[in-house]
Order: C-alpha cells, then structure tokens, then sequence
C-alpha cells in the first residue's frame, strides 16, 4: 500500500492530475495509474483519483455535485460532470470551427496532418469522431489524386486510411 500511497502523492505534488482545460489526459493517466496499482475496486478507484485532483478542483467537483458530494457518487459521473465543467460549451464550438478549417499545411506531411487534426477533433466528436477525422482528413489533403482514388471508394476509415498514405508516403521518401 505504501507503493499506491507514494504514487498518489507524486500526481498531486505535480498537480499533473489538475484537469484545467479541454485536455482529458489526466483521466487516461489515472487508468495508466490503476493498472500500475494493481487497483480494480471502482470505490477504491474513485477514492484515489478524487484524492488525487488537489484541492480547487476536488472543491469545483464538491460544488457542481451539490446537493450530494463526489463519495456519494459513482466514478463514470464524477468524472462526466469534471468534463463538462472543465469543456464548455463555447470551447466546443471553437475547436469544431478550428477543426473545419483545418487543412494540409505545405510544410506538412500525412502522418503530421494526421496528428494535428486528430488533437483538435478530440473535445467535439463523440460518437461521430471517426467519419469527422476521415472526412477532413480527405478533405483536407494536398494531394487531389488521392482525394479522388479515396472518392471512389466504397468505405474508407480514417485509421487504415492514414496508415496507407502515411506508409506511402515513407516509402516514397525512401526512394528519392
């Protein structure tokens, strides 16, 4: 336990673990965390990730949870309602506008474009991320001959899709 208890102190001296912006890192780490600890009771879990937020946000938290308290409530929600403070609204908006604009820079290659499209995406497509990242990912390339061969095809994700114009890509790179 004193191994957990070590760990726990080393997120919050870091304040790593502060979820300040639109970045969900944080919960993703404590996963990492978890598995690390050896941790899989949810109680257990909740306990050391609320534990582990420090002091402002575990009191943000306290206060949108009112009338109830972040003991009181299961993890899923403690960490839902961290996001929807933590991502308003408007930032939605505005990272959906930056990702409509987004296309390939000159400077650019696939793999780049493919990451920098990928970072903005994240706040704004829930269900939808895939066809959103496919569909500006496309539109979005330099490159209109494979614009055009992607058109044609029946189904094309986004994943398989970047991995082949990336290997691509390489391999052209390679040659020359």
């Amino acid at each position: 336990m004193v191994g957990r208890i070590l760990v726990v102190e080393t997120f919050i001296y870091t304040g790593a673990l502060i979820p300040t912006s639109r970045d969900e890192s944080y919960v993703e780490w404590f996963i990492h965390y978890w598995k690390v600890t050896q941790i899989e009771d949810e109680s257990l879990k909740k306990s050391t990730f609320i534990t582990a937020l420090g002091k402002h946000p575990y009191k943000t938290l306290n206060d949108l949870l009112l009338p109830s308290s972040p003991g009181e409530q299961p993890l899923e929600d403690v960490v839902k309602v961290l996001k929807a403070h933590y991502t308003p609204r408007s930032q939605v908006i505005k990272y959906k506008f930056k990702f409509d604009r987004r296309y390939q820079l000159e400077t650019e290659n696939v793999s780049t474009f493919a990451v920098q499209i990928n970072l903005i995406a994240k706040c704004a497509f829930e269900n939808f991320l895939d066809d959103a990242l496919r569909d500006l990912f496309i539109a979005g390339l330099r490159n209109p001959a494979i614009q055009a061969a992607l058109f044609k095809k029946k189904e094309v994700y986004f994943d398989s899709t970047r991995n082949h114009y990336t290997k691509n890509e390489r391999s052209q790179k390679k040659e020359c």
